[in-house]
């Protein structure tokens, strides 16, 4: 069984959002490939996030093209990859079409890819990154190893 979880909080005005999920017992070998699937999206990712490179839309399709390359499409998000991130948790522009203009420097977005087999496992990795000439950096500092609690 996977528990998937969703904070936020405020410091100063600005938002932040953070997720995870967690294995109760011991994890389905799928549910593990799915979560280091999205884990190593996430890391695959940010270097491809540079400045006036690469739009939100782009991004999303990077890892989408991630997670079918490891032959979990049938069961990807895709639509909810991520937001923008500032004064407000839920900003424009979405990660996904139809927001087209590249990402600028210091810009920041969640990155939030799911996968979810109904009745099976459902397993998160959310994390805020900001947006620099040569990739995003990672705001949220979580291991992305699985968490598992007996």
């Amino acid at each position: 069984m996977t528990v998937a979880f969703d904070f936020g909080a405020i410091l100063n005005g600005y938002c932040s959002d953070f997720g995870r999920s967690v294995f109760m017992g011991d994890p389905v070998p799928e549910a593990l490939a799915a979560y280091e699937t999205i884990t190593t999206g996430n890391k695959a990712v940010m270097p491809q996030m540079k400045s006036g490179q690469i739009t939100p839309t782009g991004v999303a399709n990077a890892m989408r093209d991630h997670v079918a390359e490891r032959s979990f499409t049938e069961y990807y998000m895709y639509e909810g990859l991520g937001h923008a991130i500032g004064l407000e948790v839920h900003e424009e522009p979405w990660r996904k079409p139809p927001y087209d203009d590249p990402i600028e420097t210091n810009m920041c977005f969640t990155l939030e890819p799911k996968i979810w087999k109904p009745s099976v496992f459902y397993v998160r990795c959310e994390d805020v990154v900001v947006v620099g000439p040569d990739g995003a950096r990672s705001l949220t500092h979580a291991p992305y190893e699985p968490a598992v609690v007996a």
